[in-house]
C-alpha cells in the first residue's frame, strides 16, 4: 500500500506547487474582475461626485447602492474565463478572504454613518487590504504593489476630511470641496484596481499570442 504521508520536503514542494498553480490562474483570470469592479465603483463615484455639486436631492446617495447590483450584473455579462484546472486550497482561502472583506462593508457603512467618521477610508482600506493580503499569498508582485499603495493612500481621505473642516470656510463658491473626497475615491480604485487589471489583462493577451 502506498504511503500517503508526505515528508516536510514534499508538503513544502506541494505548497510551492499549489501557491504558484494559484497564482498564474489569477493572474490569467482576474484582469477581467478587476475591471470591472473598478470601473463600476468609479463611474458611481464620479456619478455620485457630479449629483451633489449640481445640488441634486440629497436621496440620490443611494445610488452608492448600485455598486453590487452593476458589479453583479456585469460579472455575469463579462464572466471571468473558465479555467480546466481544478480548485486548489489556496483559491478557496483567497476566495473566503474577499467574500468577509466585502460583507464588511455593510457594517462599515453603518457605523460610519451614525458615528461620523470617514467612510471612504475605511471601504478603501478594507478593499486594498484584499488586494495585498491576495498579493502576498500568491506572490504576485502586481497584486502586492497596488495593495500596499492602497493601504498607503486610504488615510488620505481623513487627513483630507480634517484639513479641509480645519481651515476652510465653506460657502455656496467652495462648498465643491465638501465632495472632493468622491473624487478621490475614484482615483484610489482607479490606482488599486483598473491599472492592475489593464495590466494583467495585458499580460494574458501578450501571452495568448506567444502560444
Amino acid at each position: 500500500m502506498e504511503d500517503k504521508n508526505l515528508t516536510t520536503e514534499q508538503s513544502l514542494a506541494l505548497i510551492a506547487r499549489m501557491i504558484g498553480d494559484t497564482r498564474a490562474r489569477l493572474e490569467r483570470n482576474s484582469g477581467r474582475p478587476f475591471l470591472v469592479w473598478g470601473y463600476t465603483v468609479v463611474a458611481i463615484a464620479l456619478l455620485n461626485f457630479w449629483l451633489r455639486i449640481s445640488q441634486a436631492d440629497p436621496w440620490w446617495n443611494m445610488t452608492w447602492f448600485l455598486i453590487p447590483v452593476v458589479g453583479w450584473g456585469l460579472m455575469r455579462v463579462f464572466p471571468p474565463r473558465k479555467s480546466a484546472e481544478p480548485r486548489t486550497e489556496i483559491d478557496r482561502i483567497i476566495g473566503r478572504i474577499w467574500i468577509v472583506l466585502s460583507l464588511a462593508i455593510a457594517p462599515a457603512m453603518v457605523i460610519g454613518i451614525f458615528a461620523h467618521f470617514d467612510v471612504f477610508g475605511i471601504i478603501a482600506l478594507l478593499m486594498a487590504s484584499g488586494v495585498a493580503v491576495t498579493g502576498a499569498i500568491v506572490r504576485s508582485r502586481i497584486y502586492t504593489v497596488a495593495g500596499f499603495a492602497g493601504v498607503a493612500l486610504s488615510p488620505m481621505f481623513a487627513v483630507y476630511d480634517h484639513v479641509v473642516g480645519k481651515y476652510m470656510d465653506f460657502s455656496a463658491d467652495n462648498a465643491w470641496a465638501l465632495f472632493v473626497p468622491m473624487l478621490l475615491y475614484a482615483l484610489f480604485f482607479l490606482l488599486v484596481m483598473v491599472i492592475p487589471g489593464h495590466v494583467i489583462d495585458r499580460q494574458n493577451r501578450r501571452r495568448c499570442s506567444g502560444n
